[in-house]
């Protein structure tokens, strides 16, 4: 699924087409929720426990159900404040982002090794993908951090508690400002989750082998996955994004 910096450019592409005031004057709970669910980074909680969806999920909207069914005080903006409003917006289009990404990119590209050499390949480079969407919006992210960074009001939304909402706006903070958080290093951190830190995995040796010569590492990603497939991933998203949204605001 997306890393962070993509979820936060493809909720401000999204919101620059639906005009809302709420979004606009609450800007700061609107970005930080669209990091949100990603919180079982500092919570190690399940995936399942923020983003309300197992990976095997159906249809595009299905974590917005899981959400408004365990939390339905949340499900009519109307009966929120602003802020709280904006946080819920966000973290729709997380969830959105994530599952147009699953049904579009992952399913048809790096579940398997129907592609690649193997599956660990496929993992690999789903991962790949990724990090390159997050390197070709950098200037625009560090452009919103003083957006996140700045103070605004926070509180008890759903599943995370207002102490673990100020911890996780501090941790996004300092990711998005560090220069590793738009690094091809990163592709070995994310080779150590996937392996779950088992040394001997194959994957790090195929994540090393990427790293000492990324542009053929990239060159192989595009042999496979054509990159109009990212860039309709994207368009594709902010659409979703902008569906979802405005029919929760509404």
């Amino acid at each position: 699924m997306p890393n962070l910096p993509t979820h936060i450019g493809l909720a401000w592409d999204a919101k620059h087409q639906m005009q809302s005031s709420v979004l606009s004057n609450n800007l700061g709970q609107y970005l930080l929720g669209s990091t949100a669910p990603d919180i079982r980074v500092i919570t190690k909680q399940p995936r399942s426990d923020y983003h309300f969806v197992d990976l095997d999920f159906l249809s595009i909207g299905d974590g917005e159900k899981g959400l408004f069914n365990s939390f339905p005080e949340l499900s009519n903006a109307k009966h929120l404040i602003p802020e709280q409003t904006a946080f819920v917006a966000g973290y729709l289009s997380h969830l959105v982002a994530d599952e147009t990404w699953i049904t579009t990119m992952y399913r048809n590209y790096f579940s398997s090794d129907h592609l690649f050499d193997s599956t660990v390949e496929a993992k690999l480079f789903d991962r790949v993908a990724q990090l390159g969407m997050d390197k070709e919006i950098k200037d625009l992210i560090h452009s919103l951090i003083p957006r996140i960074d700045c103070e605004f009001k926070l509180f008890d939304l759903g599943p995370i508690s207002t102490e673990n909402m100020l911890s996780w706006k501090s941790w996004v903070i300092e990711f998005l400002s560090e220069g590793n958080a738009f690094s091809w290093e990163r592709i070995r951190n994310q080779a150590s989750r996937i392996s779950k830190n088992n040394s001997s995995h194959p994957i790090h040796d195929l994540s090393e082998r990427f790293i000492a010569d990324t542009n053929k590492g990239i060159q192989m990603l595009f042999a496979n996955v054509p990159r109009s497939a990212i860039i309709g991933y994207r368009s594709t998203a902010i659409r979703n994004i902008v569906k979802t949204v405005s029919g929760y605001l509404s």
